[in-house]
């Protein structure tokens, strides 16, 4: 099982490493893109319109110095150069980041500039004064020079705005695939934890269902029946072993020395009465006392546990006939005290007739048990609660405080010490049990005083409930 639990989480972790390491390399990519299109390709398109200005500005200038001979045009042409030179240097530093396209271009641009003003700038800055034909000649000339400086301008925008274009989608591409990797990551993750759910709850939490199942019908008494096989883990299965065996002991093995320890006993105090002191033959009697009282102990649990394994069918079960079997068995005690059992009509019922004889016989035993000052006596009424029948059994004893109302239906719970009243604190879990096991429900009346009233349900019997239809139906037909 440590083996298997290592590798699940080995493989979870392997696919969490698997899936951070696939997003760290789409992060990278994410990142260069966004580097690229914010700190090259963005600032070279910014740099190329600057370009462009201080270009067109010194063209303004040389054309108005021309037209009009005044120095004063020349100012933005000296601004445009000087611009013109910064936007070469910042185009430079922005062309190895940005491709061979753009450095290519701005030479283009350059050599057009240069040339631009080699054949039209210094002949018109030197020969102010010329000829209008002359001039004319010369501004034609300019003209056709600055358009070359216009175009290769124009390429320069083209390639920077394709640059950006792609930019710009490689970026989405790189967000897209860093999303989808992330999703992936996350599903990868989530499918491992699941296969380790699903692989942990089949070996280790399916078994320990099934185990602490067993342990809980153990807890609840049913010593005698074995426990059925396990599966999964090795520790699993040796602990169902280890519990297996505990039932076997609890229900067989401790009787037998019981019934030796009370017999031994028993044997010493017979032969060696003579010479034996009071407080030997006190001792020994003690020790009969306890393995007698261990024994009632062993066989309630038997018959605890033996509820619901009897194999018998249910069939209709007449109530009136069950309490008659009750009272008989306690006649010894019900004379004894001076109980009386008071009950009016009671129904048929679905059910298995020895358990709900012992199931009538513990309560009314419970009532005997403690009856208080007065006489006991024991009422049982019944009244029909849709498929159920709801039987109420009332006795005049000391009662329960509602505070014990569930407690008294555990089993070994006691609320009085073994020396006030005898039992072995049994009783009233096995009626429960016996109820349950019949699809009833059984509980105290809290609301009750003057003594303990229960009340228990038990399911109806359809069968005889049409057969006194019947009969009324063929007594109404005989008196027409």
């Amino acid at each position: 099982m440590g083996r298997l639990l290592a590798l699940t989480i080995g493989v979870v972790l392997l696919l969490a490493a698997l899936g951070i390491a696939l997003a760290l390399v789409a992060n990278g990519q994410l990142t260069h893109n966004r580097r690229l299109l914010l700190e090259q390709v963005g600032p070279a398109r910014r740099t190329a319109l600057v370009l462009e200005n201080a270009l067109v500005n010194e063209e303004t200038g040389v054309r108005g110095l021309a037209l009009t001979g005044e120095a004063s045009f020349l100012e933005p042409y000296d601004s445009g150069l000087r611009a013109e030179r910064r936007a070469y240097r910042e185009l430079e530093g922005h062309a190895p980041s940005a491709g061979p396209p753009v450095g290519a271009d701005v030479a283009r641009v350059r050599a057009a500039a240069g040339a631009w003003r080699g054949g039209y700038v210094a002949p018109t800055l030197i020969q102010p004064n010329i000829s209008k034909r002359r001039s004319i000649a010369l501004d034609v000339r300019g003209k056709r020079l600055f358009d070359v400086v216009r175009r290769s301008l124009t390429s320069l925008v083209r390639t920077l705005n394709a640059k950006s274009t792609r930019a710009r989608a490689n970026l989405t591409s790189a967000a897209d695939t860093l999303q989808a990797l992330l999703i992936l990551a996350g599903a990868l993750i989530l499918g491992g934890l699941l296969a380790a759910g699903f692989i942990l709850r089949r070996i280790v939490t399916r078994p320990l269902t099934r185990l602490g199942g067993e342990a809980r019908r153990v807890a609840a008494g049913e010593f005698a029946k074995p426990l059925r096989a396990q599966e999964g883990p090795r520790e699993i299965v040796a602990l169902g072993a280890e519990l297996e065996q505990f039932a076997y002991v609890a229900s067989h093995d401790l009787q037998e020395p019981l019934r030796k320890i009370a017999s031994f006993c028993q044997a010493l105090q017979t032969r060696y009465a003579d010479q034996l002191d009071e407080r030997g033959e006190q001792y020994i009697e003690f020790a009969v006392d306890g393995a007698k009282r261990m024994q009632v102990l062993i066989n309630d649990l038997l018959t605890f546990s033996r509820v619901g394994r009897g194999g018998r069918e249910h069939e209709p079960v007449a109530l009136n006939d069950v309490l008659a079997s009750a009272e008989q068995a306690l006649a010894e005690p019900l004379e004894r005290l001076g109980g009386r059992v008071i009950a009016g009509p009671l129904p048929s019922v679905i059910g298995d007739r020895p358990q709900l004889v012992s199931l009538l016989q513990n309560l009314i035993s419970n009532a005997l048990k403690f009856h208080g000052g007065q006489p006991p006596v024991v009422r049982l009424s019944a009244r029909r609660a849709g498929a159920m029948w709801e039987i109420s059994c009332t006795d005049n004893g000391i009662g329960v405080e509602a505070e014990y109302a569930e407690r008294i239906f555990l089993i070994f719970q006691r609320l009085h010490s073994r020396d006030s009243y005898e039992g072995s604190g049994i009783g009233l879990a096995l009626c429960r049990k016996i109820v349950e096991y019949h699809g009833g429900a059984m509980w105290l009346d809290s609301e009750f005083s003057g003594g303990a009233r229960f009340r228990f349900t038990l399911p109806v019997d359809e069968g005889a409930r049409a057969e006194r239809a019947d009969d009324r139906a063929g007594a109404g037909r005989g008196r027409g």
